[in-house]
């Protein structure tokens, strides 16, 4: 019985390590502490800034990667947020339930944005000193998706921390593309195709002169 209840324990960590990250239900920053840049350009890290008024504090962050799909239904519903806001803003003349119900609107599109993204990683936090939240791109030759997963804690005393989260994409340069073939960069490729292309030609010129 020993061996079974063991055996037992063993497999749920062995779950817990290996399942894929679900949707989170983080309670993400609601007083405008941490900002991400709207445009943060992940390959020269952009700059997190946290405000003054939370006093002395860590910052860890993270990138967790999503799928094209996730990344597509994520941006489909930020465009429709977008486009409601832009029509249906309340103006000064309108009455509270109005106003309450722009509200609630809003609050539902960004609720349904954050269902469709992963948890972050407890064991993935790294540290920043300056606020910079550098991605790894090392040998990635393909367009990828990530959430940017932001963490602030307070340096002295006590206090939950505060979460904050961004969805990023990166595309490589065209320097970094390579075929997926050969390993070769693609602009030598395309070079060495026109070379070997004028060849046949002054050669084919050459046969029938």
């Amino acid at each position: 019985m020993k061996k079974i209840k063991y055996l037992s324990v063993f497999l749920i960590l062995a779950m817990a390590f290996t399942m894929p990250v679900l949707a989170h239900n983080v309670t993400l920053d609601s007083n405008n502490i941490i900002t991400i840049p709207d445009d943060p350009n992940i390959i020269s890290s952009a700059k997190i800034t946290v405000s003054e008024s939370y006093g002395e504090y860590n910052l860890s962050y993270q990138y967790v990667e999503i799928d094209k799909e996730t990344y597509d239904a994520y941006n489909t519903i930020l465009q429709e947020k977008e486009d409601y806001q832009a029509k249906d803003f309340p103006s000064n003349n309108d009455d509270a339930e109005a106003k309450r119900q722009y509200e609630a609107e809003i609050a539902q599109y960004e609720k349904s944005m954050q269902e469709l993204l992963p948890s972050y990683q407890n064991s993935n936090w790294k540290n920043s000193t300056d606020n910079t939240v550098p991605l790894d791109v090392t040998g990635i030759d393909t367009e990828k998706n990530y959430v940017l997963w932001v963490k602030v804690n307070k340096k002295q005393g006590d206090g939950d921390a505060v979460y904050q989260n961004a969805v990023v994409n990166f595309k490589p340069s065209n320097d970094n593309v390579t075929s997926p073939s050969t390993g070769d960069n693609t602009l030598w490729l395309a070079l060495g195709a026109l070379a070997v292309g004028a060849l046949v030609i002054v050669s084919y010129k050459k046969i029938h002169a």
